[in-house]
């Protein structure tokens, strides 16, 4: 699988925007640098909200003249989902910053233990522009299914949960569900 995820050679060129989100339950806190101005914005953490305030981000980097945007956030459960796929539908290309790597920086930064949602998106901003990025994957669907805890797939309908070969949890319940998708029987 090949991943359009901009590599840290490239961050730091100043034809790169990096759109940083400090990711929550119920908002994204969002900062960004597109030539001298500096953006920040806080907004609700739902699909059509962050479509719309990605569009109009990306339009005024594209105005700018910038060529590629990278999206970074802190993986934060199944919160940051709807930014990545957003961003990824939008073919923006998208970043992981690690959890230590935002707590120890901003100690560094800001002489600040505490976590606080207008801080982080700094911080994970100036880490995304020294390079200190992961790769975000996009997992193709059987280890889609694995990664994301079974949840919500229309090959669990009509769990029972009654038996060890119908749990979906354990060695058994994964081997069971990697052969159902690939083969697509009813066991």
């Amino acid at each position: 699988m090949k991943s359009s995820t901009i590599l840290n050679e490239t961050v730091g060129n100043l034809k790169c925007a990096i759109f940083a989100y400090d990711v929550s339950k119920d908002s994204l806190n969002f900062f960004s640098r597109i030539g001298p101005k500096t953006y920040e914005r806080c907004f609700s953490n739902r699909s059509d909200i962050v479509e719309t305030q990605l569009g109009i981000m990306v339009e005024l980097a594209k105005k700018a003249g910038i060529e590629k945007i990278l999206v970074v956030a802190e993986s934060t459960g199944r919160y940051h989902e709807i930014l990545m796929r957003t961003a990824r539908r939008l073919g923006l290309e998208t970043a992981w910053v690690s959890g230590e790597a935002v707590a120890k920086m901003r100690v560094i930064e800001t002489n600040d233990t505490g976590k606080t949602d207008i801080k982080d998106p700094h911080v994970i901003h100036t880490l995304a522009a020294i390079g200190k990025t992961l790769l975000h994957r996009v997992l193709v669907e059987p280890y889609n299914l694995l990664r994301e805890g079974y949840s919500g797939d229309s090959i669990f309908n009509g769990y029972s949960g009654d038996s060890i070969f119908n749990c979906p949890t354990g060695i058994l319940g994964t081997v069971y569900l990697i052969a159902r998708f690939w083969f697509r029987t009813s066991f």
